[in-house]
This record gives structure tokens, sequence and C-alpha cells, in this order.
């Protein structure tokens, strides 16, 4: 990427290798940031650090599970880099819930840019709704955190579950509705 000019922010391991500053040994990433010991803590370098060849700035952040997320870029740098970074990670989320965690896009094959197009649209308005009553539901009835502390389901996936719950109830009605006698008894009974 760096020789075709391309501009990246990307997440890098805490074992991962760079070189020192007048010195031809190398240690790892991990300890140039060690004085990170708060909760959202940030570090970064003005200068560019040299790691698997390449120089790169580095940015670092104490995350709420207290582990440690370090981002390279090799044109974005200080608190804009992370910014990058988080801007980024939510385009990831954003496809695998489109993908095979959520609505499993890739499986309808679909190539016309018209039909696409409205598929898309549809995904998105679901998306936003899935998510909405996922956040009401974890309001509701919390998500139980692993020991990582990370939740055992995203809010989204508890969104969409009970979305499809909603539609199954939903078909399973206008089914039993089909036939008029059906209709007759359940105003009769009920």
């Amino acid at each position: 990427m760096n020789k075709e000019n391309i501009p990246f922010c990307i997440p890098i391991r805490s074992n991962a290798k760079v070189q020192r500053k007048g010195k031809q040994d190398k240690m790892h990433i991990s300890r140039c940031f060690d004085d990170l010991k708060k909760i959202n803590e940030i570090k970064c370098f003005k200068n560019r650090k040299t790691i698997y060849g390449n120089k790169v700035y580095l940015s670092g952040v104490r995350l709420p599970d207290k582990t440690l997320l370090i981002v390279a870029s090799n044109t974005f740098q200080g608190a804009d880099l992370l910014d990058k970074y988080r801007q980024r990670w939510q385009i990831e989320m954003l496809f695998s819930c489109l993908k095979k965690r959520g609505f499993d896009l890739e499986a309808t094959h679909m190539t016309d840019p018209v039909k696409m197009e409205k598929l898309f649209a549809i995904l998105a308005v679901t998306l936003a709704w899935a998510y909405v009553i996922g956040r009401w539901q974890h309001a509701v009835n919390p998500i139980k955190p692993k020991s990582h502390e990370r939740l055992s389901q995203s809010i989204f996936r508890v969104g969409l579950e009970q979305l499809a719950k909603a539609a199954m109830l939903m078909m399973a009605t206008l089914d039993y509705f089909s036939n008029p006698k059906q209709v007759v008894r359940f105003f009769v009974v009920y």
C-alpha cells in the first residue's frame, strides 16, 4: 500500500517488532505503550517507527477490557489516526451485519444494480430497526458479558432475532387467517 500511495490505518499486534531508534535490535511494540495504565488513555508518536520494514505513525489506547489497541498508518497520525480507525471499524461491523453474521447478503447472488439498490435500502432500514430493538432489549434484559467483558451476543444480533421472531409470528397469523372459516372461528372463540 505504501508503494501505491494508498492511505491505510490498521491494527498492529502487540508482539510485532519495532526497530529501536539508533539501535540494530528490535523490541515488542507493546513496550512502547507500557505507560498506558488508565482506561481510554491514549499515546501517539509524532515520529514514524519502522515495523516490518515500513515507516508508520503509531497511536495506542488502553481499552475498557484493559487490552491495548495499537493502530498504524502511513498518513494519519495522532488522535486523528484513532478516529480514522474507529470509522473503519464501524464500516467493518456494518459489513459483518450485512454478511454471514446477519443478513447473509452474499447468498442472494444478485448483480442487477437496480435490484441491489432496492435491497440495500431495505437492509439499511432493517439494520437500523434491528439495532434499535436490540438496544431496547438490552436495556430491558441486559446481555451477559463473557469473561473478557465483551457481550456474549451483539446488540444487532439480539434485535435481529427479535425481528425474526415477530416476522415468524406474523406469518403464522396470516397463514391462520387464510381460510375464511378460521377467521370466523377466531372471532367466535376469542
